[in-house]
């Protein structure tokens, strides 16, 4: 199995979201100095690439990225880490017992995964090849010297799916079904290290991205805790002005953690960063850099420092 191989490596290359800018990933491989097999991308030095999730959507060449991404993966050169946007999608076209599909067929959803859709709209076998294999992908990763996951180190959640899925990926079909039911011991793990740690806002409050995104919810700085004042706009991942500069609740108070400086390097994507390319924190990278905004695909050169580096950082810029 290809986690076994990489629970004792520590030159590892993690690359952020690339959410269908399949040109720009073939281009950061060679920067990084992979080169194209018959088969695959491989390093000369041995060196592997662990994906932190986002594949598909919003880019022009989902298919070229999936069959990068994945041929990697099966060749043992990498890593393919489970992101929100391969759990939707497949959610899109996976029916419950009710013959509801999980992620509902509204507007707002078809529009984020419109440019999925397209381009797989003359090859359903080949799209039901990819919709088995996101859903063996694994959900977080973490050996010695680092961990790894698309959105969330949320400890109590990983442990919980350690316990559950000695892969750290779901069992069956039937797991993936039992995540999307808000009342099922599943959901929250899943959701929290998929698409963040997200909190309610007040009565009934709704705050809006976009064109057909409205939410209830905002995305929460997790790795930061020293909160001068906990409100809503402060904890946010962009503190928007749009969102409310009001305190949060004494439960959400609560649920914010502590990633300590002692604590291994964790690597990540989901949250559209912009401007410089720099770490949150000595031990704390984010490595989503908003390509799909046409800005920069990037990567961290690990090579097993307990202490990141900005100097470790390779990007390219977006090429359309």
């Amino acid at each position: 199995m290809v986690q076994r191989q990489f629970e004792s490596l520590k030159n590892i290359d993690f690359i952020g979201d690339i959410h269908g800018f399949g040109d720009e990933l073939e281009q950061l491989l060679l920067k990084l100095d992979y080169q194209k097999t018959e088969k695959s991308f491989q390093h000369p030095d041995g060196r592997k690439v662990i994906f932190v999730g986002d594949y598909v959507d919003r880019g022009p060449k989902i298919l070229k990225t999936l069959k990068i991404v994945r041929s990697m993966a099966e060749n043992g050169q990498a890593i393919a880490l489970m992101g929100n946007h391969e759990y939707n999608l497949l959610g899109f076209f996976t029916e419950s017992e009710k013959d509801i599909y999980l992620r509902k067929h509204s507007i707002n959803k078809i529009y984020q995964a419109l440019d999925s859709l397209y381009q797989f709209r003359k090859d359903k076998d080949e799209l039901n090849s990819y919709l088995d294999w996101i859903l063996t992908l694994p959900l977080f990763f973490e050996n010695k010297y680092f961990r790894a996951v698309h959105a969330t180190w949320y400890q109590a959640h990983v442990d919980t799916l350690k316990m559950l899925f000695p892969n750290n990926s779901f069992n069956s079909k039937q797991d993936f079904i039992d995540s999307f039911d808000e009342n099922n011991k599943l959901f929250a793990p899943i959701n929290v290290l998929l698409k963040g740690l997200e909190f309610i806002l007040p009565n009934g409050m709704e705050v809006r991205y976009g064109d057909f995104i409205k939410r209830d919810v905002v995305r929460v700085r997790w790795w930061e805790h020293n909160f001068a004042k906990k409100t809503y706009r402060n904890i946010c991942v962009h503190k928007d002005n749009f969102i409310p500069d009001i305190e949060i609740s004494s439960q959400q108070s609560s649920e914010l953690q502590t990633y300590k400086k002692s604590e291994k390097p964790v690597f990540f994507g989901h949250y559209w960063m912009s401007g410089n390319v720099e770490l949150l924190a000595k031990n704390i990278c984010c490595l989503d850099f908003s390509i799909a905004k046409e800005h920069k695909l990037v990567a961290y050169r690990f090579n097993g420092e307990k202490e990141l580096d900005n100097k470790n950082f390779v990007w390219v810029n977006c090429c359309i």
